[in-house]
């Protein structure tokens, strides 16, 4: 299966079906009827950190395996581990810090140990994907930015196994409130406001995924309501958003469903199928238009469930 430039978790699940795939074809086609569906559902276990079962099995490929597939599986298990470590640095509640060392070097883009002047100066951008996050640690009322660069270069932790703390290397500290990622610069250190650009809309994608909103009907296409704002970016493949227009007497009350409103935003809603706004752009709801079913869904049951209706 292509895994093109997919997030990291999806890049995984990806890799690990095709490795099951390989490892033990027979075994694999009398017990998964939809790899697509085999993907997801990796995903959604190691999004939950639900780990330690996957784990157990590549370990069990690495012992009984040898040559190419034991070293496969061993890789997958170093990856898996690193993932669920991104995801609690990146999302979790819990104070921490990490350190992003490149490893993805492009002849003409290398800005490994070179300062933000040089990479300023050559065109090039700092990019998260030429990155890979080599420790994770809690994060102490002690652990400055100065004080964690000292302490990886006079006192490397044991299980510290990136070179010393050097120029272009990152810095990420999840206060529980709020996360920076900070570029190892020549004298100090940069922040780098745009460092998980790609990686945030990908994560606000997987939490969107358990947000539960109410059931809806327009002109009978099934549907789900949010009071806030949603924007194309932040919505799964397979849906599709519309924001719904109030009016000026009652902006809270929908009046005509939009692709985007900015004056009056009443909600946004997801559908399961694309609406014909017209010439205009817009659809009027009427009296009939809009209906409330009464029904509560997170955004991933809805998908579900329309899965299942299609394929019915």
């Amino acid at each position: 299966m292509e895994n093109g430039e997919k997030a990291p978790v999806e890049k995984l699940a990806v890799d690990l079906d095709d490795f099951a795939f390989d490892f033990d074809f027979y075994h694999y086609k009398d017990s998964v009827e939809d790899r697509e569906q085999a993907v997801e559902a990796l995903k959604e276990q190691i999004q939950a950190g639900d780990i330690q079962p996957i784990r157990e099995w590549l370990q069990v490929a690495v012992e009984e395996s040898e040559g190419e597939s034991a070293e496969k599986a061993a890789e997958l298990i170093t990856r898996m581990d690193t993932v669920v470590k991104e995801q609690k640095l990146l999302s979790g509640s819990e104070k921490q810090f990490g350190i992003y060392q490149i490893t993805a070097r492009d002849p003409e883009h290398d800005y490994r140990f070179m300062n933000l002047d040089f990479v300023k100066r050559h065109g090039m951008e700092v990019n998260c994907a030429d990155y890979e996050l080599v420790y994770t640690a809690p994060l102490t009322e002690n652990d400055t930015l100065e004080a964690i660069y000292e302490r990886f270069n006079i006192q490397r932790p044991a299980d510290f196994t990136g070179h010393s703390l050097s120029v272009s290397d990152v810095v990420v500290l999840n206060d529980g409130k709020s996360i920076k990622a900070c570029y190892v610069d020549s004298i100090g250190f940069a922040e780098l406001p745009d460092f998980f650009k790609e990686r945030k809309m990908d994560l606000k994608k997987e939490t969107i995924l358990d947000e539960q909103l109410q059931e809806i009907e327009i002109f009978d296409k099934p549907g789900l309501f949010s009071n806030s704002r949603l924007r194309d970016e932040d919505v799964p493949d397979g849906l599709y958003r519309y924001d719904l227009r109030g009016s000026d007497y009652d902006p809270g009350q929908p009046i005509l469903v939009e692709k985007t409103v900015s004056v009056n935003h009443a909600a946004s809603v997801l559908m399961a199928e694309e609406l014909d706004l017209g010439a205009g752009g817009r659809l009027e709801l009427g009296e009939e238009g809009l209906n409330f079913t009464g029904g509560l869904l997170t955004v991933r049951e809805f998908m579900e469930e329309q899965e299942h209706k299609r394929m019915a």
